[in-house]
């Protein structure tokens, strides 16, 4: 159901609100942070491994929401009972946290002071973006904006892996044990929901709700899917491929 016009501006407050907090963070909220728990470390990187290390402290903020409220969501709103049409504002307003937070990060990464090479990055934003404004406007696959919350539990690990890396910690057993913690948690909530997420899928395609759902909804949705979960098993085989390295490594010194 599209979303009435009240709502809608509650909708776009929240994107306008979660854009500012996360811009507040990187700017301002992270850089104390880091003072206060590393000083010398933090002091000791380059301007543009600081820029990395805030984005990444608003990596961490977004994920931990994500995560869970969706872990939430799916087990006490029955969001499974009607994967394209649910309509529940608590999703709704979840999917306004959700693209705030990547419209605040596509900001840092169009600064030009943060990775080298943003394009898969933009790439992956500009999925998610379309998947959380397709749940805002039109209120479906809110099964599956939750399903896809899911992935954020690795994002933790992964963002403190390139802090420690870059503030020097790479030899310690924090940032080994870090890794491996990293490898588990993308496996299980990124590897893991592929299947789901695809079992879940066919169980909806060619039913009379699943062709309700007009033509740019359902192409944003297969699409984004298939964007996001290419993107995660390369990503996948690139961290497995690391791992398997680094233990390899410490087992034959």
């Amino acid at each position: 159901m599209d979303v009435t016009d009240n709502d809608f501006a509650v909708f776009v407050i929240g994107v306008l609100t979660t854009v500012v907090t996360f811009q507040w963070i990187y700017h301002y909220g992270a850089p104390r942070i880091y003072k206060s728990l590393i000083p010398k470390e933090y002091d000791g990187l380059s301007t543009r491994k600081q820029s990395i290390s805030c984005s990444a402290l608003c990596s961490v903020t977004n994920a931990t929401i994500m995560f869970t409220t969706s872990f939430y969501l799916l087990l006490t709103h029955n969001l499974h009972k009607d994967m394209c049409w649910t309509d529940d504002f608590a999703t709704r307003f979840l999917s306004c946290i959700e693209m705030g937070a990547y419209f605040s990060d596509t900001l840092v990464l169009l600064g030009g002071n943060n990775e080298p090479n943003v394009l898969p990055y933009l790439l992956h934003h500009l999925a998610i973006v379309f998947g959380s404004y397709i749940s805002i406007k039109h209120g479906v696959f809110a099964y599956f904006l939750c399903l896809r919350g899911i992935n954020e539990l690795s994002v933790p690990f992964q963002h403190a892996r390139h802090v420690f890396y870059d503030i020097g910690w790479k030899n310690s057993r924090i940032y080994l044990v870090n890794g491996l913690c990293f490898l588990f948690t993308f496996f299980i909530s990124r590897i893991c929901v592929i299947p789901v997420t695809v079992y879940s899928v066919f169980t909806i395609w060619g039913t009379t709700d699943f062709e309700r759902v007009n033509l740019f909804c359902k192409t944003v949705f297969i699409g984004g899917a298939l964007a996001i979960d290419t993107l995660n098993v390369y990503w996948f085989n690139l961290i497995a491929r690391g791992a398997y390295k680094v233990l390899i490594s410490n087992k034959h010194p």
